[in-house]
């Protein structure tokens, strides 16, 4: 026995209202990202992500400037003991840079191992027009922050030029580009743990760096360990808030994403059940 007409022509209605739910859901997601011509060159912030290069050797033969100005070669801060905490930004950075920079200084703050004794850490510019003395104040405002003594034996703040800011955030995956319009560096947030000879062992993503992982991180860096990928999956369900100066998860899109599944189970069970109603009678 067939169903009624109208039960039939209440579902087929229920089933075109569900695909154009899934259409509107998804709607908001198609508009973010209009169709690139041939033409049309990535922006800067398209350029812009990291690259996970494990186990990668930075070349220690790169020359900088300290805080101070004086010209250091890069293969100085590895000393074969100690492994070496990787930042890279830049002052002027609007947002995101001190915001790596405070959540990092947090994590250190936490943990039992002594910047300088323990490991060291370099934050390395890419700007090559950033001011030394832009430069100096900002060490001195970390230091402050993690506020233990023999510190400033242990943080290392560098300049360089541009060959060489590009050699050593290629050999660690870190893509930056410059956006004139803005007057910015479009960059990732992250920092990664080198081993004592300067191999990259760990990435931590974001701005959210757990003591105990940043700990552990330190410790197999030191023994000249080397960790597996991050799954970088996580990194896209966070986005910056410009408003609260914080990341937080892009509850929006979890939430289309979560529609729409739901809208489509929903119409496959009424498919089904329709189905079997056929079938019976």
């Amino acid at each position: 026995m067939r169903p009624p007409p109208h039960i039939v022509a209440v579902w087929l209605a229920t089933l075109v209202v569900l695909a154009l739910a899934v259409v509107a859901l998804a709607a908001p997601a198609w508009a973010a990202s209009p169709p690139k011509s041939a033409l049309d060159q990535p922006s800067a912030i398209d350029r812009a992500g990291l690259q996970q290069k494990l186990d990668s050797q930075v070349p220690t033969d790169l020359t900088f400037r300290n805080s101070k100005g004086e010209r250091v070669e890069l293969g100085r801060y590895f000393d074969g003991e100690r492994p070496v905490i990787l930042a890279l930004g830049y002052v002027d950075c609007p947002h995101l840079c001190s915001l790596v920079h405070e959540e990092m200084i947090k994590s250190l703050e936490k943990i039992s191992l002594d910047m300088g004794e323990d490991y060291r850490v370099l934050s390395v510019s890419i700007d090559p027009d950033e001011p030394l003395d832009l430069t100096q104040s900002a060490r001195q405002r970390y230091l402050q922050m993690y506020g233990r003594d023999g510190a400033s034996d242990g943080w290392h703040s560098l300049v360089g030029d541009k060959p060489s800011i590009a050699r050593l955030a290629e050999s660690v995956g870190f893509d930056y580009a410059y956006d004139a319009e803005k007057d910015q560096y479009a960059h990732p947030g992250a920092i990664m743990v080198l081993t004592p000879d300067g191999s990259v062992s760990r990435y931590f993503f974001g701005v959210d760096y757990p003591p105990n992982d940043v700990k552990l991180g330190l410790l197999d860096a030191s023994e000249g360990s080397v960790g597996s990928p991050v799954d970088r999956v996580l990194m896209r369900c966070f986005h910056y808030d410009p408003k609260t100066g914080k990341y937080s998860v892009a509850i929006m899109n979890v939430m289309r994403l979560a529609g729409g599944a739901t809208v489509l189970v929903l119409a496959l069970g009424m498919l089904v059940a329709f189905r079997r109603r056929r079938r019976g009678a």
